[in-house]
């Protein structure tokens, strides 16, 4: 699949701020699911420097740094790239036995993934009791995949920090990056590793080949997509996306994946100043065969 996208994040502040440096995750991940075709980025005000480099997690990352003021920060990216990943299970599965879902060199490496940190009550117990009804750690993640899909409703938030999980499995509803924090929690609460992905995807639609009626094409938005990723011995790091019920394959673009969500931001810095701010975002996705 072929994915042509235009993203264009702009900040606007209230009065003349110092722009600290910020971290850029909008290039896409490179790895055997996606090949770049072309990627550009675009800066105003102009940064004074700027170096590419791989950040605390791994992801390359563009790291820019500004001189001066400014009451604005556009960031855009254009860029291609065709997935290649048509079989989300192309791969041949190891066991994960509860008793020890990752052998003890394996388990070391991916602490900072399976540790859970704070975890409510009622996290854990949904955890427990979906542990119940699968026969391994394979079974487990693609039923709590089927059951986040099934039983929450989305809802979408341009702006705002992931909710808790146990405050979407309360609500029961949420935006993908909520959905995404929630399935994190529950695959550590029974020590699966786990980690939050922010990218792109074709929407149903591209898929299909449908189109919006001409009265609807000016209501048709587009947002960044976020998903889970869990660590499955015998294929990696695997996505699955509970806002569409799907384990990941070529309909997806990742740009970043972080133990924390707001490790994979794709735009993260600050200012210096007393000004009010403001973001703003454009994208476009277009997608082929």
């Amino acid at each position: 699949m072929r994915f042509q996208v235009h993203h264009v994040t702009v900040y606007t502040y209230s009065r003349a701020v110092r722009l600290g440096p910020h971290w850029l995750r909008l290039r896409p991940r490179g790895d055997d699911a996606g090949r770049l075709l072309s990627f550009d980025l675009d800066i105003d005000p102009a940064p004074a420097g700027c170096s590419t480099c791989l950040d605390a997690e791994g992801n390359l990352a563009t790291r820019v740094w500004f001189d001066g003021e400014a009451t604005s920060l556009r960031v855009t990216s254009r860029f291609e790239v065709r997935t290649g990943r048509p079989d989300a299970y192309d791969y041949l599965p190891e066991p994960i036995p509860w008793d020890a879902p990752y052998d003890a060199a394996l388990r070391r490496r991916l602490l900072p993934w399976i540790e859970p940190g704070h975890l409510a009550t009622e996290v854990r117990a949904f955890g427990d009791e979906l542990r119940a009804g699968a026969e391994d750690g394979h079974q487990f993640v693609r039923l709590l995949n089927e059951w986040l899909h099934r039983e929450l409703s989305r809802e979408i938030r341009d702006t705002g920090a992931a909710h808790a999980p146990e405050t979407t499995l309360r609500l029961k509803r949420g935006a993908c990056r909520d959905l995404a924090v929630l399935f994190v929690a529950v695959c550590r609460s029974q020590g699966l590793a786990a980690r939050f992905v922010s990218g792109y995807q074709a929407s149903p639609e591209q898929l299909t080949g449908a189109k919006p009626a001409p009265a609807d094409a000016r209501k048709w938005p587009r947002y960044m997509h976020a998903w889970p990723e869990v660590y499955l011995p015998g294929g990696g790091w695997r996505g699955f996306d509970p806002t569409r019920g799907l384990a990941v394959a070529d309909s997806h673009v990742a740009l970043a994946a972080a133990a924390r969500a707001e490790d994979a931001a794709p735009v993260d810095g600050h200012f210096f100043g007393e000004a009010r701010s403001r973001m703003s975002t454009t994208l476009r996705i277009d997608v082929d065969g």
